[in-house]
């Protein structure tokens, strides 16, 4: 039988405090009314007992009464599984092939290419993830006409959002800092970002002081973006 879940089960999640892959994670065990027993650790410094519980070696990692479970997609397909009220996952096959699909895009073509544009130490690096971002964009900007959500029908948040919300909240920073808006001229995903941000479980899915992390790391990183503010 499958294990259902009890109120009685202890979930832990190790994190790392700037990734968008656990943030996933955390804002579906908020979505499920959920208070995530969170235990960060330093990816540059990882500890042994995080090593053999962690496949990979990366974060997220969801114990679930000692056992270990890694990669957000699949943590976040547990949690729908063993929490399904209130219910992420669309009802029809199709649709919620289509939200796996955007999980996918989401990590490879936005997280990867918004990193780089952040972090990259040159203007060609920071173009390159430029332009790669924008033809993503472009797709998603497609996908949401007439839509009030990227998730299954549209009409209400799911787990398409939770994929692509971590995106939305750093694209969102950069704007902030007066770097990039990479939202310009794609008013549905502006509207999209705007409802999606405004959630409390996505609002409160990062620590207090992530704004003021982030921009520690990438000027540790010597960005590019950092010493050339509004040239893009």
């Amino acid at each position: 039988m499958p294990r259902a879940y009890c109120p009685r089960m202890t979930l832990k999640l190790i994190s790392f405090a700037l990734c968008p892959f656990v943030q996933r994670a955390v804002i579906t065990l908020k979505e499920k009314g959920q208070s995530p027993d969170i235990e960060y650790i330093d990816l540059a410094n990882k500890p042994e007992w995080f090593l053999k519980i962690s496949p990979r070696g990366k974060v997220p990692v969801l114990v679930v009464d000692g056992s270990p479970l890694f990669e957000s997609q699949a943590i976040v397909e547990y949690l729908e599984d063993t929490i399904p009220e209130p219910a992420l996952r669309p009802s029809d096959p199709v649709e919620r092939a289509r939200d796996r699909a955007w999980f996918a895009l989401a990590s490879e073509d936005l997280f990867m290419n918004h990193f780089r544009l952040d972090h990259s130490k040159d203007e060609a690096s920071v173009k390159k993830a430029l332009a790669a971002l924008h033809t993503a964009l472009d797709r998603v900007e497609e996908a949401m006409q007439g839509r009030a959500y990227l998730s299954g029908d549209g009409a209400r948040f799911g787990l398409a959002d939770v994929a692509m919300a971590p995106f939305l909240m750093r694209a969102e920073i950069t704007k902030k800092r007066g770097w990039v808006d990479l939202f310009a001229g794609r008013p549905n995903i502006r509207a999209w970002a705007d409802r999606v941000l405004a959630r409390e479980t996505v609002q409160t899915s990062v620590r207090p002081d992530f704004e003021a992390e982030s921009l520690a790391a990438v000027t540790r990183a010597e960005a590019w973006l950092v010493s050339h503010p509004g040239v893009l």
